[in-house]
């Protein structure tokens, strides 16, 4: 009786340990995928662009898409739990120029940002930030990654914390 009540538990247990080695392993065998922008920071009303690159193999059906997104999010608090609440501000998608290097994949690719846009914030209750989105697709993987970037109203880096190579999750 009891391992009745045990199998689908231990079953399920089986299931997630399989899942975190091989999303592991995979991580592994990616390495970073480093962000490199055109500009450092992203200056609100000009082109916002850079390069990726990928450490899985180039193959001609690679296909990938780039979104770049101005979100504003807030911390929700209420009688039974707390939340962040994120709303996107502003969202542009291309695709990115791909090319074969002698370790992967090369990832281009440039965005118009128009003036009037809210600059970047340090982390708070409430505030604004920029995520820039991959998805690449090829015979070998399906590789998804944000990165937090700096963007600004002029060319003065502001200091904040920088988050980047955040592997998508599905939740």
């Amino acid at each position: 009786s009891n391992a009745f009540v045990l199998s689908p538990f231990l079953i399920m247990a089986l299931y997630l340990l399989y899942s975190a080695i091989t999303r592991t392993k995979k991580m592994r065998q990616l390495g970073e995928t480093a962000l490199v922008m055109q500009s450092f920071p992203g200056i609100i009303g000009t082109d916002i662009g850079g390069t990726i690159l990928i450490n899985t193999p180039y193959t001609p059906d690679t296909e990938c898409e780039v979104k770049l997104q101005s979100i504003y999010t807030e911390k929700v608090r209420t009688i039974q739990k707390k939340y962040y609440r994120h709303r996107i501000q502003w969202y542009k998608e291309t695709e990115a120029q791909i090319t074969a290097t002698k370790k992967g994949t090369k990832l281009q690719f440039n965005f118009s940002v128009p003036k009037g846009l809210r600059e970047s914030e340090k982390p708070s209750d409430k505030y604004y930030h920029w995520l820039l989105k991959i998805k690449l697709i090829n015979a070998y993987d399906t590789i998804e990654r944000s990165y937090e970037i700096p963007v600004f109203n002029d060319d003065t880096l502001n200091t904040g914390e920088i988050k980047n190579d955040r592997p998508e999750t599905n939740s």
